[in-house]
């Protein structure tokens, strides 16, 4: 017997229904799936995908910590890194207390380092790039921090290509 999966709602929650419901629809498709490892694949691949997802969508203005530890949990998956990127840039701009927080949480090494790692994502630098701007924003110590990271090597680089 087979087992029905409502419908996403309307609401305030429609992104986090409708991501619910698409995986709940893929487990119940792999549930027939005979070649094991092929079906490990496929799922942490959609794994990445649910996570970059809410990454990019989600709240993460609250949790600018575990987001940097999805940076540095996710070094190979671009896609990831740039989706946690983006999601930083968004939770630091304009917000002088996250901005603080990422920095002293190692934000700035982690996005240097994702930016190393996958020179030819061009989204994952232009977040990278929006990131570190708008964490340097209105604040001589953390442009300093940046800076001194090699951040503003990083951008030069970014901008050449």
């Amino acid at each position: 017997s087979s087992r029905r999966v409502p419908k996403p709602s309307e609401g305030s929650s429609q992104i986090y229904f409708t991501l619910r419901y698409w995986w709940s629809v893929l487990c119940a498709k792999l549930r027939g799936f005979v070649a094991v490892a092929v079906a490990g694949v496929f799922v942490m691949m959609c794994c990445e995908w649910v996570l970059a997802q809410l990454l990019f969508m989600g709240e993460v203005a609250d949790h600018v910590d575990k987001v940097i530890l999805v940076l540095r949990s996710y070094p190979s998956s671009p896609w990831i890194q740039a989706n946690a990127c983006a999601g930083l840039a968004n939770a630091a701009f304009g917000d002088d207390t996250r901005s603080r927080e990422a920095v002293s949480s190692g934000a700035v090494p982690a996005v240097l380092e994702a930016m190393g790692n996958h020179t030819r994502h061009m989204k994952l630098q232009a977040y990278g790039c929006a990131l570190l701007a708008n964490l340097a924003h209105g604040s001589a110590e953390r442009s300093a921090i940046i800076a001194d990271a090699g951040g503003v090597e990083r951008v030069v680089e970014v901008l050449r290509r």
